[in-house]
């Protein structure tokens, strides 16, 4: 993977270049051709649906698998061409990426629900399989983007990382399956930092972990010098646990076929890591792997720490402080007030403090109250798809003296189980993020 290579001719390295150009551009084609023809105003980007209309391609629709397949083959050879004839690793990664694009607009283009599912979302969409195939190819191209990296010097490493440390980390701070007024909510549940990010790059970087731990157990010392068969044993058993630990670290939920595709799948590289390729260049390639492996990982965990920071301080922190001025309110007044201004203008707050959420330079949140009288609904959204409710503890005591009257189900006040039916405060939403399984 990441072994010493001479650099490509420029005529090779334009070569190389100009087939990621055709690969991008047979996606386009099948976005173009494959998505549904929409029903609202046709922008540039809209799709034309004119391959389905074409009546060759119903067996395609019709065994869905084998239509994906065949329209990512195209795209798949094309990824060969541009790994033999370019050394670079942008290239690369975008050649992958088509692919991927290929596969989810041939999923949702061929099946059946496919097509309503992407005219409902329309360029949301679009937008969602790009970023999705964006970030898995580059997850995946992780070792190869390090060791381009790595070859830079320190200031230039710092200017070009940098934006994808900051985009990554906006992202997956920044958006949430509740809330359609947060930028970068590109769907009604934030798709791509779910299961591009937190879902899809987490596993291939479980992979990729394992596979760098494989790759410095086989490799060979600077005087050519085979490791131990101990060593070897050892840190192959380790690397193949990796995959499979790390995922489950993440996902501690997740199902357990799904747990068994991604042991398997891990298990593959992982063998392909410590067996394949020159054993002179494996600790080259563990290197670059670890090295991609950290890379990626560093805007993922700050992103989910730190998403995971402000869902913990708006449900025990902001959130606990409205909660007790509206006690205060309702201990004084008997009823709760009609708006949360209200507990400002009577000092039971010196302002009312909003959701933690993302960045508030890039849209500021703020917590919605609903009033009942003798109840109320404080709810705000939170990172991801979760969207926090709560109400607070009440009793029979509160109910009306007209309720009491009109049902005979309910004991007299100051009879013996008057007090006894009762029920506390209820959260919709537990006090550590929840998992989405």
């Amino acid at each position: 993977m990441s072994e010493a290579h001479p650099p490509a001719s420029p005529a090779r390295a334009l070569s190389g270049w100009a087939l990621v150009l055709v690969l991008l551009g047979y996606a386009l084609f099948l976005h173009h051709g494959l998505g549904p023809f929409p029903d609202r105003a046709l922008e540039i980007w809209s799709p034309r649906e004119f391959l389905i209309r074409q009546s060759w391609i119903t067996p395609f629709e019709e065994h869905l698998a084998f239509g994906v397949l065949a329209f990512m083959l195209p795209a798949a050879l094309g990824t060969v061409g541009v790994f033999r004839l370019s050394r670079s690793s942008v290239a690369r990664m975008l050649a992958l990426s088509a692919v991927l694009m290929c596969g989810l607009f041939a999923y949702y283009g061929l099946g059946e629900r496919g097509p309503g599912i992407w005219n409902f979302f329309h360029w949301r969409g679009s937008a969602v399989m790009v970023g999705i195939a964006l970030a898995l190819a580059a997850t995946a191209s992780a070792p190869l983007l390090a060791a381009s990296w790595l070859r830079l010097p320190m200031a230039a490493r710092i200017v070009v990382y940098l934006p994808v440390l900051v985009g990554v980390v906006v992202m997956m701070r920044n958006v949430t399956g509740t809330d359609p007024t947060l930028r970068f909510a590109i769907s009604p549940w934030p798709v791509v930092p779910l299961f591009g990010l937190k879902f899809g790059s987490v596993a291939i970087l479980g992979v990729i972990g394992g596979m760098a731990l494989a790759a410095w157990s086989f490799a060979r010392d600077a005087e050519g010098v085979a490791p131990p068969a101990a060593r070897r044993a050892l840190g192959l058993l380790a690397a193949l646990l990796v995959p499979a630990l790390w995922f489950k670290l993440w996902h501690p939920t997740f199902p357990a076929k799904g747990m068994a595709v991604v042991t398997a799948a891990g298990a593959a590289f992982v063998l392909g890591a410590a067996f394949l390729g020159r054993a002179d260049t494996r600790a080259r390639r563990s290197r670059h792997l670890a090295w991609g492996f950290l890379l990626a990982l560093l805007p993922l965990a700050i992103g989910k720490t730190w998403a995971d920071a402000d869902y913990s301080r708006t449900r025990e922190g902001s959130a606990r402080v409205v909660i007790d001025a509206l006690a205060a309110y309702y201990e004084d007044h008997t009823e709760y007030p009609e708006d949360l201004q209200e507990l400002v203008d009577l000092e039971y707050l010196e302002r009312i403090p909003r959701p933690t959420i993302g960045f508030d330079f890039i849209e500021a949140q703020e917590f919605v109250y609903q009033s009942f009288g003798n109840s109320y609904n404080l709810e705000f959204s939170s990172p991801d798809w979760v969207q926090c409710a709560y109400n607070p503890a009440w009793s029979e005591e509160d109910w009306d003296d007209e309720d009491e009257a009109d049902d005979p189900g309910v004991t007299e006040a100051g009879g013996d189980d008057a007090d006894e039916e009762s029920l506390g405060e209820s959260w919709s939403c537990p006090s550590s993020p929840p998992e989405l399984w």
